[in-house]
């Protein structure tokens, strides 16, 4: 009997595949768009109000061919990142440094140290690691994570932390001292200036100010762009507006959901109809439907993953409740449609 429910439902999806098809995209988009809302929402509301303060982001711009000026806009750079300030820059093999060693590192620069004053410190992969250990082992002292404040990494290092297996350490000798030591290139100079960020002690004392006055003369010109998170930008219309947006999405894809609902079991309510003549009870109609949802859903969900890349995330969590939700509710509402006088017969089927 459960493979003959089983079958008929595959039967209603085949000779109603269209309104099946529009179905799935319709609980698809309607998750997509909840799910964006809901994943939006919760992210804002988890993220430290101090993180909300005016952030500086800077865009350096070579305006000359000539870089005479170069070495004052170096030494002068050094010297401002030796009183303050944050940032990184990459080497690799082609660098001085890099071939010296022969490894790839982010170089981290400022207190980054919650217990120590050192300004100065490599990351790199752990393999890569063993390659200096061996060399150097008597001048590295390797700096766990948890004394380092990561949140400041992220924010100088585009947003993304170190992977897990990679080692913070400081080589203790004065090779390395400061940034000039590295011998830095144009590219990584500007690099380091990009991802630089200077905490409210720093702007107190005017360092940002005099890194944008070293820029004023040379061939590279800094522009500072400030995105003011507590009125300015897009984080303010989200969490000002975002609901108004979600409530009239929810509204609209209602009356569309009805309208769905109403034009498919017109169509359907004939088999089911039939189906109680022949001897059927309300319980066969009702599994037989239940495969029909439970099909809509299923595949609305398995195509969210996929565009997701099968990723346990919150979007995922978002999509998967939402589709629940759409399940339930075309369950409650497939019954009373079943149940009310609609379907037209007096034909009584056990429950």
């Amino acid at each position: 009997m459960l493979m003959d429910i089983f079958k008929l439902g595959l039967k209603d999806i085949w000779r109603n595949k269209w309104i099946f098809l529009c179905f799935v995209g319709f609980i698809l988009t309607v998750s997509l768009v909840l799910a964006a809302i809901g994943a939006t929402l919760v992210r804002l509301y988890r993220q430290p109000t101090d993180s909300l303060e005016v952030k500086r982001y800077y865009e350096t711009v070579p305006i000359s061919y000539s870089f005479e000026e170069m070495d004052r806009i170096e030494e002068q750079l050094n010297q401002l990142f030796q009183e303050g300030g944050y940032g990184s820059f990459n080497i690799n093999g082609s660098d001085l440094v890099g071939e010296k060693f022969d490894v790839f590192s982010t170089i981290f620069v400022g207190e980054l140290e919650k217990y120590g004053d050192n300004r100065i410190l490599w990351c790199m992969p752990s393999q890569m690691f063993s390659q200096v250990h061996a060399v150097r082992s008597e001048d590295i002292r390797i700096v766990n994570r948890e004394n380092i404040d990561l949140d400041i990494v992220k924010r100088i290092n585009w947003n993304k932390l170190p992977e897990e297996g990679d080692v913070f350490f400081e080589l203790t000798s004065h090779e390395f001292r400061d940034i000039a030591s590295f011998s830095p290139d144009v590219s990584q100079w500007c690099e380091l200036v990009e991802s630089s960020y200077f905490s409210k002690e720093d702007r107190k004392t005017g360092l940002d100010t005099k890194m944008e006055e070293i820029f004023q003369q040379g061939p590279i010109r800094l522009y500072k762009q400030s995105l003011d998170f507590k009125c300015k930008d897009e984080m303010y219309f989200m969490r000002h507006y975002m609901y108004v947006y979600g409530i009239l999405s929810v509204l609209s894809m209602l009356v569309c959901f009805f309208l769905f609902l109403k034009y498919l079991y017109s169509k359907l309510c004939e088999e089911y109809r039939i189906h109680l003549i022949c001897g059927a009870t309300m319980r066969s109609i009702l599994g037989r439907n239940c495969i029909f949802i439970l099909a809509m859903g299923l595949g609305s969900l398995l195509i969210m993953n996929y565009l997701n890349r099968f990723q346990w995330n919150e979007m995922a969590q978002w999509g998967l409740a939402i589709t629940l939700l759409w399940m339930v509710a075309l369950g409650i509402a497939t019954m009373a449609m079943l149940g009310s006088k609609s379907i037209g017969t007096k034909i009584k089927g056990d429950m």
